[in-house]
């Protein structure tokens, strides 16, 4: 558990206390008792950035007893997390350099396939998503899948989709897909000879048109990647700061309820803490007050629908994306709720906790989102 003061305020408050204890013998209960506190954060692991996993990610082996710590937290529902947990074990999945590996298996989590990015791929080739029924089930996120699908299809990828259901209920079941999927190879594809076979009689014209309309719909594809990526920068790039504020507001908040729980063991502990608390800000008037660093305030830029772009196909692309992020967003404030319901004392606390990070407007954001959802 962390420790409200720095090691080396507490060695000289530890040092006062012993001193003084010669007069009052009651302080060398209390001296010790903030030696034994540094004694034991030394031998307690250093805590890990919140965020920590996502580099160990590319360093973490399988020599490492927690490298699972490092990829569970890259799902982003709880139905990814367990289809992950079930398909570990079932591959004898191993780290390799921010991806897992078997012999059969290589599976990548939330790769990037611009201008999309999937829940997971295996292979190189096949994605893997993962339908949860709150986000998937709606006439809108129906079309948007299959355009998604046929987009992905048309290139180098077959798509297989599991619903959450299946996961949860049989998470067998869905490891079975994946072993079929895999078995079954990528979906075939036009071959040139295929193409030629096709046409009757095809005449040079007919071919050249051909080759043209390929040549096409690859620019396209291209300018449609380049400028959905270009638009979506800024909203990725806020959902993000908005993740970490509300990360390291729950952090705070936790550690302000470990630490009464800790205050509230024994009425000891509270009496220890309250004459530690005085004797510090005594030691700081002697010492004329201390320097007061500046408060960290994360920047977080405020999340714009991305303007309407000339071409009507790239414009549907972008905001079909950013769509897609926003329900990314929803998701993530979905789970803080969930976390906020599993405990009545987070609630409290939040609001303080993000008041000390220079954001107390998040409250209002997070209770929008809230009663948008």
């Amino acid at each position: 558990m962390p420790q409200p003061f720095s090691t080396g305020v507490r060695v000289g408050i530890a040092a006062i206390l012993f001193v003084v204890g010669f007069i009052f013998p009651l302080l060398f209960i209390v001296a010790a008792l903030l030696a034994w506190s540094i004694v034991a954060d030394h031998r307690r692991p250093k805590d890990v950035h919140p965020n920590g996993w996502f580099d160990r990610r590319w360093s973490v082996t399988a020599e490492d007893s927690d490298w699972v710590s490092c990829f569970l937290p890259i799902c982003e529902s709880p139905a990814e997390t367990a289809f992950l947990e079930a398909m570990i074990p079932a591959f004898d999945l191993k780290p390799e350099k921010g991806v897992l590996r078997s012999e059969t298996l290589k599976l990548d989590l939330q790769a990037r396939i611009p201008p999309y990015r999937v829940d997971f791929l295996a292979n190189d080739w096949l994605v893997i998503e993962i339908d949860g029924a709150a986000y998937h089930s709606s006439p809108e996120a129906i079309a948007r899948d299959r355009a998604r699908d046929k987009d992905l299809q048309s290139g180098p990828y077959t798509v297989l989709r599991i619903p959450a259901k299946v996961v949860f209920t049989t998470p067998g079941d869905a490891v079975e897909r994946v072993k079929a999927a895999l078995l079954s190879g990528r979906a075939p594809r036009p071959t040139v000879g295929d193409a030629l076979r096709a046409v009757s009689l095809p005449t040079a014209k007919g071919m050249l048109a051909g080759m043209a309309d390929t040549a096409e719909r690859f620019s396209m594809h291209m300018a449609t990647s380049l400028a959905v990526t270009e638009a979506l920068k800024p909203v990725e790039l806020a959902i993000a700061s908005e993740k970490s504020v509300f990360d390291a507001a729950m952090k705070w908040a936790r550690h302000k309820i470990e630490m009464e729980e800790w205050r509230k063991q024994h009425p000891l502990h509270q009496e220890l803490f309250d004459q530690a608390r005085r004797d510090l800000d005594e030691a700081i008037q002697r010492r004329g007050g201390e320097r007061q660093t500046p408060r960290v305030v994360i920047e977080v830029p405020v999340i714009v629908r991305p303007r309407t772009h000339h071409n009507p196909s790239i414009d549907g692309a972008i905001q079909r994306h950013f769509d897609e992020a926003m329900t990314t967003r929803s998701k993530y404030y979905a789970d803080i709720a969930h976390q906020l319901d599993s405990d009545d004392r987070l609630p409290n606390l939040i609001r303080p906790s993000l008041q000390e990070f220079g954001h107390e407007h998040f409250w209002d954001l997070f209770v929008s989102q809230m009663a948008d959802a």
